[in-house]
């Protein structure tokens, strides 16, 4: 389902170094994939749901009009009855006006539980 769209919003930063804040069109959207098995520190877990979020930025340099497209990627899966006992999120944001790419890999893993007990 798509979790967000806007255009031509502040962008928060001037990346291009001309004194005025880029804008930028935001499109995000979540896909439910499918059932998996997990193997985290905190044990296996069978029939984890699988969700994949895609959070696609498309930056606007004010100097220049050029766009830049810098991408998220989030991978999660749960648990029934847990939650999340994994994630992993990748962000990808490309070369410009002679600067490298750059890019983070984020890792999240449950290393420990308790079960409490059921209320109702």
């Amino acid at each position: 389902y798509s979790q967000i769209e806007k255009r031509n919003i502040p962008f928060g930063q001037d990346l291009d170094g001309d004194g005025r804040e880029e804008t930028a069109d935001v499109s995000a959207n979540i896909v439910v994939e499918r059932y998996e098995t997990v193997s985290v520190p905190a044990g296996l877990f069978k029939d984890c749901l699988k969700f994949r979020g895609t959070l696609q930025v498309f930056i606007t340099l004010s100097g220049n009009k050029k766009t830049i497209h810098m991408t998220d990627t989030t991978t999660n899966w749960f648990a029934q009855g847990i939650g999340m006992v994994k994630g992993i999120e990748r962000i990808e944001f490309p070369s410009f006006e002679g600067r490298s790419p750059t890019g983070t890999i984020t890792m999240e893993e449950l290393s420990s539980y308790t079960r409490g007990k059921p209320t109702g």
